[in-house]
């Protein structure tokens, strides 16, 4: 370094053993400039062109990089995957032995068998119609002649009478409801001659919480002979009397003419055939309970005028006269009070006698033959 100046070599950087840059190449230089290389082929010169024209695509470092570690650490992943041993499946329990027979499957178990229950006349569960158990074509109410059944005191015989073991389970375990004043109360506004007696209680469902007997209506009619209901059954006999009896008895004797129609000719008493009484329908064998086993029926056998004329209920079809007249009101108006009636011609149990009950059915059905 002796003999340069020491300005010029504080101004120059060191360079010690660093060679001069190297002149460009012409074959560089030539290609850069875009002037042909005299010594390259035509192929060559092609690809330049193209290489010029091809969008040069730029991808950042980082998401080259990311890219990148993230293929590492899956390799990295699979091959510890790899390496671990996995767990070897557990044999397969077998159900059944080696030649032991399979289990026997368990019986299906029995339904079981309902427990008889006492159910009111006309109160089953399917909708009552005209071929129920009430209606005719056997309409199972009540039955037998007039004269057959006139027992009141809760006795019956023969092949009619409720099995004891068919009585209602829910009336012996629960005490019986103390009786309505209201009924009561009715029943003395309408006139009717009563008195509550003691309870009634028999098999097979049978009996009366608080019986009345009834003896008569206002007007001084009687009713022969007295009747043991419960209070709603005899206020409904007493709103018939009142309501549909009298005053179609009342009707039929103003239609008379005068020679006809003697002093004292009007309503004395109602002949009743059978009231309360322990027996199944139609006094049948295997029946359901009757209504009557439960003092909410009646049977009215026919009624006596004050003269002693008697007006008996009967078949009367082709009878044309005013006690034909009469008997078709008082059965009709008797719909209107009992949700069951049924009288001659309904068939053959109740051909001498109207039959009325305050049977409960789905619906308010009422069945009125």
């Amino acid at each position: 370094m002796t003999g340069i100046p020491i300005w010029k070599r504080l101004s120059t950087p060191r360079m010690r053993n660093v060679p001069p840059p190297a002149e460009p190449s012409t074959r560089f230089s030539r290609l850069r400039s875009g002037e042909p290389a005299p010594h390259r082929s035509r192929f060559h010169q092609v690809m330049l062109i193209a290489r010029k024209r091809a969008p040069v695509t730029h991808f950042p470092k980082t998401s080259v990089s990311a890219l990148a570690l993230g293929l590492i650490y899956a390799s990295a992943g699979m091959a510890h995957a790899a390496s671990v041993p996995l767990p070897e499946p557990a044999p397969r329990a077998e159900a059944v032995a080696a030649g032991e027979a399979e289990a026997p499957l368990p019986q299906p178990r029995p339904e079981p068998v309902p427990e008889p229950e006492d159910v009111d006349e006309g109160g089953e569960e399917e909708e009552p119609g005209p071929a129920d158990a009430d209606a005719p074509a056997g309409a199972q109410e009540d039955g037998g002649s007039p004269g057959a059944e006139r027992d009141t005191s809760g006795n019956a015989s023969g092949s009619g009478k409720p099995e004891a073991g068919s009585s209602d389970r829910q009336a012996q375990t629960q005490p019986p409801e103390p009786v309505d004043p209201v009924c009561v109360a009715r029943l003395a506004e309408l006139g009717a001659i009563f008195e509550a007696v003691e309870p009634i209680e028999g098999e097979g469902g049978c009996g009366i919480a608080h019986p009345f007997e009834i003896s008569g209506f206002s007007g001084g009619i009687s009713l022969q002979p007295a009747a043991k209901l419960d209070c709603p059954t005899a206020v409904a006999l007493a709103e018939w009397v009142e309501d549909e009896l009298k005053p179609a008895a009342d009707t039929a004797i103003r239609t008379l003419t005068d020679e006809e129609k003697p002093e004292g000719k009007a309503l004395k008493t109602i002949r009743q055939a059978s009231s309360y009484i322990c027996r199944t329908r139609n006094s049948q064998k295997d029946a359901k309970l009757s209504e009557h086993g439960k003092g909410r029926a009646i049977d009215i056998a026919g009624f006596t005028l004050a003269d002693g004329t008697d007006v008996t209920v009967t078949p009367r079809e082709k009878d044309h006269t005013i006690a034909a007249a009469l008997q078709a009101a008082v059965r009709k108006g008797a719909c209107l009070h009992f949700t069951t009636v049924l009288g001659p011609g309904a068939d053959s149990f109740h051909s001498d006698h109207i039959h009325i009950d305050l049977a409960e059915r789905r619906g308010g059905y009422r069945i009125c033959q």
